[in-house]
């Protein structure tokens, strides 16, 4: 996880990196194959992923979003 996790800092954007797997196959799988656009960010070295959350995401949409993750993390 690279967002703060600090109370203060927190806000509807997360990212992350994978360890040992790509972030930027992941963003290209999810954002052509399913319902999601993630953003592919490489500034600075990284290898991430940015989620943008909103007030009309269901908590079904986040938790499918989280078996996503999980999936791609075991395969």
């Amino acid at each position: 996880m690279l967002s703060p996790i600090e109370n203060v800092s927190r806000s509807a954007i997360t990212s992350f990196e994978f360890k040992g797997k790509s972030g930027k196959d992941f963003v290209n799988e999810l954002n052509y194959g399913k319902k999601f656009r993630l953003r592919y960010v490489s500034e600075a070295g990284l290898d991430a992923v940015r989620v943008s959350t909103h007030y009309y995401n269901s908590l079904e949409h986040i938790q499918l979003l989280v078996k996503e993750i999980a999936a791609y993390i075991k395969s």
